[in-house]
């Protein structure tokens, strides 16, 4: 934050399952830098693939869903949550999104970021940025943002 000139931020160290009830509507911006299985590191990081089990993604997934709970409360009306992985299984990315946006329709897809220049190739057609390591060169990346509307 130093480095950057930011003065703004204000980190706190709690759970974020429980910021909705801790910050209810205090938040412009929300990053849930979601923990996931990392499969889209395996081109930097093949040993994961190793690591792994099945009923991980499951369980990321589950975890996912209860972060996305807990901070979407702490989100103001108008307020921007952008949910990241470094995982690119749809258990972790458009399951969970879909499954959020089913469960509050308070919040939709904000999409409005995608015609951004650095943004092009990478932004399917439902508004979510996917970076592949085939592709792009990169560690693979899912990147939704979604605005409270109500």
């Amino acid at each position: 934050m130093s480095r950057l000139g930011l003065t703004r931020v204000r980190p706190h160290l709690a759970d974020a399952r429980t910021a909705g009830a801790r910050w209810p509507g205090q938040f412009s911006r929300v990053l849930l830098d979601a923990p996931c299985t990392g499969l889209g590191t395996i081109r930097r990081r093949p040993e994961i693939k190793w690591r792994r089990l099945p009923e991980d993604l499951p369980r990321a997934a589950m975890l996912q869903q209860e972060l996305l709970e807990g901070v979407a409360g702490a989100l103001a009306e108008g307020g921007l949550l952008v949910y990241s992985t470094c995982s690119l299984e749809p258990e972790e990315t458009d399951a969970v999104i879909a499954t959020f946006l089913a469960l509050h329709p308070e919040f939709r897809a904000d999409t409005s970021w995608q015609g951004l220049p650095p943004m092009s190739g990478l932004v399917d057609g439902d508004g979510h940025l996917r970076a592949w390591p085939h592709r792009h060169g990169t560690d693979g990346f899912f990147v939704a943002c979604l605005r409270r509307t109500r």
